[in-house]
């Protein structure tokens, strides 16, 4: 995954017309990866700052998953979606994907940080306003200090349960806690995707 640090200076349609130049070295990721990695980043930070990317290890049924993500900042969102509606990539070797998706309940370590599911619990108030429902949550973390570290794994892992998407788009706030023994007034993490699938 890589962050980018640059204002917008390019058009997605002139970041395709270089990629498409280059799809092939992307598509086998073989030789100098590290150095393919930077020359995209050199290129796709030039839309939006907040811009990253990800390519799947593998291929998958013959294709190689490149998502666009924006990091959860909603002021990139426009500009993922723009992006890869504009795509002229060839759909029997890619599957061009807008935002991370729901990977799962898995263990995150992050700077030093092992978060496991059993660690999150939370409770949630629901807000509606101009008729859009949402969400407000506090995450309660077991079994770990809570830092800025536990934070950042905490938002990977939402972002892995409930997908980059709904996780900003749904949910307008959290809070975090720190508590020694999970309460039964609590609720466990993984029914937060069945609450925001509701809404």
């Amino acid at each position: 995954m890589f962050k980018f640090n640059k204002r917008t200076i390019t058009t997605a349609n002139e970041f395709w017309k270089w990629f498409s130049k280059h799809e092939n070295e992307y598509y086998e990721l073989e030789g100098d990866i590290e150095g393919k990695f930077k020359n995209l980043e050199k290129y796709l930070t030039q839309i939006h700052s907040d811009l990253s990317f990800e390519f799947s290890a593998d291929l998958i049924d013959g294709k190689r998953e490149f998502i666009i993500s924006a990091d959860g900042f909603k002021d990139a969102f426009p500009y993922v979606i723009n992006i890869v509606d504009s795509s002229p990539l060839n759909t029997s070797k890619w599957e061009l994907i807008a935002f991370k998706q729901r990977n799962g309940m898995n263990e995150i370590e992050y700077e030093g940080v092992i978060l496991k599911p059993e660690n999150l619990s939370f409770s949630y108030e629901l807000v509606e306003r101009k008729g859009k429902k949402e969400i407000d949550i506090d995450v309660y973390v077991t079994e770990l200090e809570l830092s800025d570290e536990t934070v950042g794994a905490i938002f990977i892992f939402l972002d892995n349960l409930i997908g980059e998407y709904d996780v900003a788009t749904k949910i307008r706030n959290i809070d975090f806690h720190e508590i020694k023994t999970s309460s039964s007034n609590l609720i466990a993490i993984k029914e937060l995707v069945g609450i925001l699938d509701s809404l």
